[in-house]
């Protein structure tokens, strides 16, 4: 989708970033797919938390990243109910203008645009919450909503209007979605969004 809409692209692991320092800023953009991870311990009295959404030196990576005006792109079914469990709100709230405000927020998997710039009401996204023979079954999706009066709701749930997408466009500018960007259930609604993505994070005055 990023390539179809006329951006070249690498794709690294977040444990790579981590680890690697891979300097960020000649990228005008990155694209965090955060999945349906959320921070798991392992049976039998486990006391090691793996694949948490937001790690500190992640945050740490992308604060740096956005403090040099990076734009980033998160998506994920749980960036924000995790986010919340490990008691990350001041942090990501501060930074990536979101808060958590319920888990399982939609079971219909349909969002719509709320800003013209992104999208008309008339343009349906719909991810996958189904048995399906491609993509995972989303089980539950975050509503997430603006942390202050700098970042605004971009996307909605259509079964409740919650929020399912926060935009903040200042010194740098992130999208954060509750559902994951690639459960989205066709190439073509895949491809549209990112492009329109695309267009409000880095030419924010300019159509499409």
């Amino acid at each position: 989708s990023i390539r179809k809409a006329g951006y070249s692209f690498i794709s690294i692991s977040d444990e790579s970033l981590i680890h690697d320092s891979l300097d960020l800023h000649p990228y005008c953009m990155v694209d965090y797919l955060a999945g349906e991870e959320r921070s798991t311990y392992l049976p039998k009295n486990d006391s090691v938390c793996r694949y948490r959404v937001w790690p500190e030196p992640m945050l740490d990576v992308l604060e740096d990243y956005l403090q040099g005006g990076g734009t980033l792109l998160v998506s994920g079914a749980h960036i924000a109910s995790d986010m919340h469990l490990q008691e990350q709100d001041e942090r990501i709230g501060t930074l990536l203008k979101y808060k958590w405000r319920t888990s399982n927020a939609s079971r219909l998997g349909k969002v719509y645009s709320v800003d013209p710039e992104l999208a008309g009401r008339e343009h349906e996204f719909r991810f996958n919450t189904a048995v399906h023979p491609v993509l995972y079954t989303v089980e539950g999706a975050d509503a997430l909503e603006p942390a202050d009066s700098t970042s605004i709701t971009l996307m909605r749930y259509a079964e409740n209007n919650m929020s399912a997408a926060v935009a903040f466009r200042g010194h740098y500018g992130v999208i954060s979605m509750g559902f994951p960007f690639e459960s989205l259930v066709e190439q073509q609604m895949r491809d549209a969004l990112m492009k329109r993505i695309l267009n409000y994070l880095l030419n924010p005055k300019e159509d499409e």
